[in-house]
Formats: C-alpha cells, structure tokens, sequence
C-alpha cells in the first residue's frame, strides 16, 4: 500500500512537471481541435447552401453518435454504464447536444457571422468561473491575465469583420450564441468528474448518442424533406468530415485534453478557433487575412501560454481508475 502510494505520487511529481514546463500531448490535442473547427466553418458554411441548417445539424450529429457508440462497442468490447452516471450523461448530452445545437444554429441565423466567434469565445470565462466555483481548479492570478489577453486578441482579429456589430436587430441572435457558450461550459466542466470513472471515447459517445437522438427528433421534418438526390456529393463530403472530425474526433480530443489538464486549459484553446477559422477562410474561400488579424493571433498564444504557466494540473489520468 505505501509503495503503490508512494509511486502514484512520484507520478504526480513528474506529471506535474511535466505538464507545467513542456508542451503536452493534451496540448497537441488542442491545437489539432482548433484546425478542425477552424475549416469546418468553411466546409460548413458551404454545404449550408445546399442543406437545411436544423437538417444538417440533425443529421450529422446522429451519425457522429452512432459512430462513437460503434467505435466505443469495437474498443471496448461492451457498452456498460452505472444507472446514476447514464442520468448525468443523457442531461449532459441534452445541454452540450441538443440544446447548444438548437441555440448555435437559430443564433448563428439570427446574427452577424462575426459576433458568433466573439461570443462563442466567451465560454472561456464561463468555464473558469463555472470551474472556480465548483473548485473544480483553482486559477492563478496569472491564469485570469491569460484568458483576458487571449479574449482581446479575438476581439481584436474580430473587428476587422465589416460584419461584426451587436445589438439592434442582431441581439436575439447574440443572446442565442451566448446561450449557446454557456452551455458548452457547463457541459465540459459537469463531465469533467466523470472522466473518472469512463474514458473520453466512452463518455464522449454516451453524451453525444442521447444528445443527438433528442436533436434528430426535434429537426426530423428538415431532415424528411431535404432534397437528397439534387444535393452535391461535395456537400456530402463536407457533412462527413463535419460529424466524423468535428464532432466525433473533436469530442474525443476535447476530453482527452479536459481529462489531463484541466477545463479551463482546455477551453482556452476555444480562443484560437476564430484564427483558425481565418486562416481555412482565406485558404478556401479567398479571404484576406490583415495584419490586425495577426497581432490578435500573437495575442491569443500569448494568452495560451500564460494559462500553461499559472495552473496546477490535476491528478494524472494514469492513477485514475478507468473502463475503457
């Protein structure tokens, strides 16, 4: 008992220096994230000229959910679940699935194309706070520094949007999209404890399943009325890389990284997704990038790697007891 004790925390040791002083692999996890949302903007915005957005969205998260439960039976041999937990997670997939589906869409409809990266962008601040106030982590003076320069580096690339204003026929759907990050926050930060007990594939698959079968009934008549047979096989393309990479491999990475460093760590990296979104942007659609535009980027890294410096990582995953 005292060896296992000791090595668990000879463990801690090195994770914690590691973690703190070294780009992880959870970091890595991020940045692969970021690319993902970045493009999938583009893909997105393009297959929408085609599809519906409620039948899109219906779409795409249902076949992400089966791919994930699929996936999840495969690895894990069987799909087992404690009652208790299967509640919190049908709750969970309600608000991080289908509510957030619901709010994101209609808000992106209702608002500028701008002001959805800006708001979004602010469940870094609901995160922390959510995760503070549960003690979930303790943030470090240095960590609420980060967060506000990142934050000014998306506001910064954002205003160079023609697109970006706030208020006037735009606030229903400003409220939507914030409606949209405060649930996402709240869905990371309540499946952080259960990353405990199940592994990001698992409780990425049970949250997103339950999620995306109350969102499929709910856009069932833009789903049934969709013009299948005139719809490009490029709109098809980009509605199989948005449910197999930004949702399901994006999710999975998503928690893997919420798993080893902490929720707001891992939300912070939420920051450079405008940037991202810029860059595919320009790529893909022929966008100029400014040099506001970079400064803000300079700004969000700088932000990412004071939130690195200022917090204490959790336990390592490695001495957590785990059914994978």
């Amino acid at each position: 008992m005292v060896d296992s004790f000791s090595s668990a925390m000879t463990d801690d040791r090195e994770y914690r220096t590691v973690n703190v002083s070294r780009f992880s692999s959870a970091d890595l996890f991020c940045l692969t994230i970021t690319l993902i949302w970045g493009a999938n903007m583009s893909l997105t915005k393009d297959a929408l000229t085609e599809f519906t957005p409620m039948g899109f969205n219906g779409l795409r998260m249902l076949l992400a959910g089966l791919l994930l439960l699929g996936a999840t039976g495969l690895l894990a041999g069987k799909i087992q679940v404690e009652l208790r937990d299967l509640k919190k997670m049908v709750a969970l997939g309600l608000i991080g699935n289908t509510i957030y589906q619901i709010f994101f869409i209609h808000g992106l409809d209702l608002t500028k194309a701008g002001n959805v990266g800006l708001l979004l962008s602010s469940g870094t601040i609901f995160t922390a706070l959510l995760s503070h106030f549960l003690k979930h982590e303790v943030l470090k003076k240095i960590v609420w520094v980060g967060i506000a320069l990142s934050m000014t580096g998306v506001i910064l690339i954002l205003t160079e949007s023609s697109d970006l204003s706030f208020g006037g026929g735009t606030l229903k759907g400003d409220l939507m999209i914030l409606m949209a990050a405060a649930c996402w926050s709240v869905y990371t930060v309540y499946s952080k404890p259960l990353l405990a007990h199940y592994s990001p594939l698992q409780l990425t698959a049970y949250t997103i399943f339950s999620g995306s079968v109350f969102l499929f009934l709910i856009s069932l008549p833009w789903v049934a009325t969709e013009p299948y047979r005139s719809i490009s096989l490029r709109a098809y393309l980009e509605l199989a890389y948005s449910f197999t990479f930004a949702i399901a491999v994006a999710y999975v990475f998503w928690f893997l990284a919420v798993d080893k460093i902490g929720s707001t760590r891992t939300a912070i990296y939420g920051n450079l997704v405008p940037l991202t979104a810029l860059f595919f942007a320009a790529v893909l659609l022929g966008e100029e990038i400014t040099s506001f535009q970079i400064l803000g980027g300079i700004f969000i890294f700088a932000g990412i790697y004071l939130t690195r410096l200022g917090r204490d990582p959790d336990a390592p995953a490695a001495i957590r007891r785990r059914q994978y």
